[in-house]
């Protein structure tokens, strides 16, 4: 788990307001702020064209994809905060799998998040802003549907929206990575996890199904290819 140095340097005590591009400080700085509540959540006409992460990122990134091609096992990573040293956590070292008693293709094992965020608070972690996670290049899920290469499933937004591990959600399969934020204009649903998932995740099923969702319940959506700039699929510019 990496720590990143603390800093000095008087920082920002609201939600950025965000240049037409990310760099990497302000994409941290965007996330620390949204550890210090749903209220500094950002409008989601306030969000960047485009978001630049720094290698760090890219490493858990392509680590789990690696891994991921190689087996068609999913892997999760969390990202911790620590507002005291205003820093960032990454799982760098190790990356948890889907533990091997679970289905090959389950959706992000709980035992192994459970894992992760022991991990992360040993480490200094006060708690989370996001998850991350592989997708096979194509899989058939245990609720009997398919994901499309690349792409965020219902369940990942679902994730997102209820904010259980941070407003933020990111899965890197085959050459794509993806990352979806929560707003201030989110539309949290009412249905449980599989009832929702059960209801868009069907066949047959539009194959930028995670953008229709963006739309539908106001979330920011973003897609870059590997170790690439993140590009904003929704708002669309």
């Amino acid at each position: 788990m990496a720590l990143e140095p603390s800093e000095t340097q008087p920082k920002l005590e609201k939600s950025p307001t965000p240049p037409t591009e990310w760099d990497y400080p302000t994409f941290k700085e965007y996330l620390l702020s949204q550890a210090r509540g749903k209220e500094f959540l950002l409008p989601i006409t306030a969000f960047p064209a485009e978001i630049d992460l720094n290698a760090e990122w890219h490493g858990v990134l392509n680590a789990m994809r690696d891994k991921t091609n190689k087996d068609d096992i999913e892997r999760v990573g969390l990202a911790g905060y620590n507002l005291t040293q205003r820093s960032l956590y990454l799982p760098s070292e190790r990356v948890a799998e889907v533990p091997s008693q679970w289905e090959k293709n389950s959706h992000v094992a709980r035992d192994a998040i459970v894992i992760q965020r022991s991990l992360a608070r040993s480490r200094g972690a006060e708690g989370l802003v996001g998850i991350l996670h592989s997708h096979p290049q194509r899989v058939t899920r245990p609720f009997g549907f398919r994901i499309n290469r690349g792409r965020l499933s219902a369940g990942d937004l679902y994730i997102a929206l209820t904010g259980h591990y941070g407003p933020m959600v990111g899965v890197t399969a085959g050459d794509m990575n993806s990352l979806a934020f929560k707003t201030q204009q989110s539309v949290v649903p009412t249905d449980d996890f599989e009832k929702f998932v059960d209801l868009w995740e069907r066949d047959p099923q539009p194959k930028k199904l995670d953008e229709l969702l963006a739309q539908k319940y106001n979330i920011a959506l973003y897609k870059g290819q590997v170790n690439g700039v993140l590009k904003k699929v929704y708002p669309k510019r």
